[in-house]
């Protein structure tokens, strides 16, 4: 029974992670970085009178959604797909 069971046992391979999937994970992690801070700072907020607090932590907030969302957009820019050296011809009927 145990030879059986092996037969049918699958191995994963291990996944090495390539430069555009670490840059993705380095814009996101720094995404998150600026939203803890921004929730950091949050508490100072309550004590000020100023729209400067505000706009920095506003600024944060605004600076983390656009790393964490737009990770995938910054990556396609910093690793863009190579394209190919002659566009592929097409073929006419005759």
């Amino acid at each position: 029974m145990g030879k059986a069971l092996d037969k049918h046992r699958v191995i994963a391979k291990p996944h090495r992670m390539k430069a555009p999937e670490i840059f993705g994970l380095i814009v996101r992690l720094l995404g998150l970085f600026f939203f803890y801070r921004a929730v950091e700072i949050l508490p100072m907020l309550a004590g000020m009178n100023s729209p400067l607090p505000i706009f920095y932590i506003g600024m944060h907030f605004f600076l983390a959604w656009w790393l964490i969302g737009g990770a995938k957009q910054l990556t396609q820019r910093a690793y863009p797909e190579p394209k190919s050296a002659a566009p592929p011809v097409e073929k006419t009927g005759g």
